[in-house]
């Protein structure tokens, strides 16, 4: 991690151009939909994002594995140049095997969220090479919750859970960045217990020397809080991609990552993730 946070601190200071593509990918996998360009006004995105990870729980030798794909179909508006608003719908393709061996396979619904992106500050009016946004949205309880698997290893949560962070975005040529801090902090109780919220933080550095194809290098943070039966713990994840935008409103990009340090509860380990998109501007 030291070295992307070294390599965004080069990129800040340098004085150069401004070059920023409006459908930019550089942020949060979990807002490609909302972009973190320049909110343009009456910008309307359709967006999909495709994930495939594997996770496993060793429970006292009683090892649950998971392979799921997960399908995110998003849509957004910019109501005005300040800001934009999306809806995103999950569904998840599910490989469950037991502990007895026994596999469960399923299509489920994971918890469907609506959120904004509101620009705070921006250095200038057109070309801006520094931009401070607000991130708010909610995750609505629409996953499927089926008695037959662990908590853990369920599409989603299924609790009414509200999401608040902060982002900055730069641009400074062919090289842009984006870091954000965003917490998820859930409002109903299960069991009798409230949720602890969790929290996430990402730094991603991209470089794209043309219009047409770019490379990019992310580290994340997550910790979570213990919910209900479900584990909690801390997670560092770090991995690189590419984009390629072959028309001016189609962004398509891919990327890999591995955990570089996890200290997750009750034997729960995360494995390699990859993950592919499209964005398209109408």
């Amino acid at each position: 991690m030291r070295w992307l946070v070294l390599a965004f601190a080069v990129f800040l200071a340098r004085p150069t151009l401004v070059r920023a593509c409006a459908t930019c990918t550089v942020g949060d996998p979990t807002l490609t939909v909302l972009g973190t360009g320049q909110p343009a006004e009456a910008r309307r995105r359709l967006g999909l994002v495709i994930r495939h990870h594997r996770e496993r729980i060793d429970d006292s030798g009683s090892v649950s594995r998971l392979q799921q794909e997960r399908y995110d179909l998003g849509f957004a508006w910019a109501p005005g140049p300040r800001g934009m608003i999306s809806v995103q719908f999950p569904f998840a393709h599910q490989r469950v095997t037991l502990p007895n061996l026994a596999r469960v396979q399923r299509w489920a619904l994971a918890d469907v969220s609506v959120r904004g992106r509101i620009v705070l500050f921006r250095d200038r009016v057109l070309g801006a090479r520094h931009l401070f946004n607000a991130i708010v949205g909610l995750e609505l309880p629409t996953a499927t919750r089926p008695r037959d698997v662990p908590e853990d290893l369920r599409a989603g949560s299924g609790t009414w859970d509200p999401i608040v962070g902060l982002s900055y975005n730069g641009f400074a040529g062919a090289w842009s960045g984006f870091i954000s801090l965003s917490a998820i902090v859930p409002m109903t109780k299960s069991d009798g217990l409230r949720f602890a919220p969790a929290l996430q933080s990402i730094a991603r550095l991209q470089f794209q020397p043309t219009m047409v194809v770019g490379v990019h290098a992310y580290g994340q943070l997550r910790h979570e809080g213990r919910r209900g039966d479900s584990a909690g713990g801390t997670l560092v994840r770090s991995g690189v991609g590419v984009i390629l935008s072959p028309l001016v409103d189609l962004v398509l990009y891919l990327q890999g990552s591995l955990p570089l340090w996890q200290d997750l509860e009750e034997g729960r380990r995360e494995e390699w993730l990859i993950e592919g998109g499209a964005t398209v501007d109408f």
